[in-house]
């Protein structure tokens, strides 16, 4: 529609300077403004594009009598982090890949049920796709609270393939991944274990370990938490 208005507005002027015997373009602010609403009311009808939703861009619409098209309002959800309840641990995964496939990194955070971080891991992985990295940070924190004796154990994650899977306790993984997966199925059926879904903005802590997991040069555990996660 702005594309028209454009092109009236400088036909109007080339015809009525040209009919003057004159191609200087001097173009009138209240005649321009009356082309402009005069096209648009011309065109109120035509509504393919959607709004911003934006207070200015609704008093324009206004002026020009064009009943514009408000984009559908964003689904909002407030994303908490929660800890577990007493004598449980939660640990929280994530991953990080440069490509789908391509290098990447896992990682997982342990917590206390008052909020504590008790310990945490990132994992250097060779060329994979961004679904296997997700897998491979909830078998290495089910292997490592296995080998810690940590039977009540809560893992969240924001890879809903990865919370789809182990609720179903479904085989359906890559082959390379199968011998360690069914290890894991066999730990959480000896286990008080859960399993839940986060949205990233949930998961900003073991993601921000994550990030840093594909440049450091093997598995690192640590028994605190790391200095870097003093802006968290």
């Amino acid at each position: 529609m702005w594309v028209s208005v454009l092109v009236l507005i400088i036909i109007v002027s080339l015809e009525s300077r040209w009919s003057e015997g004159c191609l200087e373009l001097r173009l009138d602010g209240n005649s321009i403004a009356s082309c402009v609403e005069n096209e648009a009311f011309c065109s109120r009808g035509i509504q393919s594009e959607t709004m911003k939703n934006l207070v200015d861009e609704l008093r324009t619409f206004h002026r020009l009598h064009v009943s514009g098209r408000p984009s559908k309002a964003p689904c909002i959800l407030e994303v908490n982090w929660h800890p577990p309840l007493s004598g449980c641990l939660k640990v929280n995964t994530d991953m990080t890949a440069f490509g789908s496939p391509g290098l990447a990194g896992c990682a997982g955070v342990f917590c206390t049920y008052k909020g504590f971080v008790k310990s945490c891991f990132a994992i250097p992985l060779d060329v994979c796709f961004a679904f296997e990295a997700e897998l491979a940070a909830a078998v290495h924190a089910i292997d490592y609270a296995w080998t810690f004796g940590w039977r009540q154990l809560w893992l969240e994650s924001d890879s809903t393939f990865v919370v789809d899977t182990l609720r179903s306790r479904s085989r359906k993984v890559p082959w390379r991944w199968r011998p360690v997966w069914d290890r894991c199925l066999s730990f959480i059926s000896q286990m008080d274990f859960a399993v839940t879904h986060i949205y990233w903005e949930g998961n900003q802590v073991a993601g921000s370990l994550a990030s840093r997991s594909p440049s450091i040069v093997s598995p690192t555990w640590w028994w605190t938490a790391p200095n870097f996660y003093n802006s968290f």
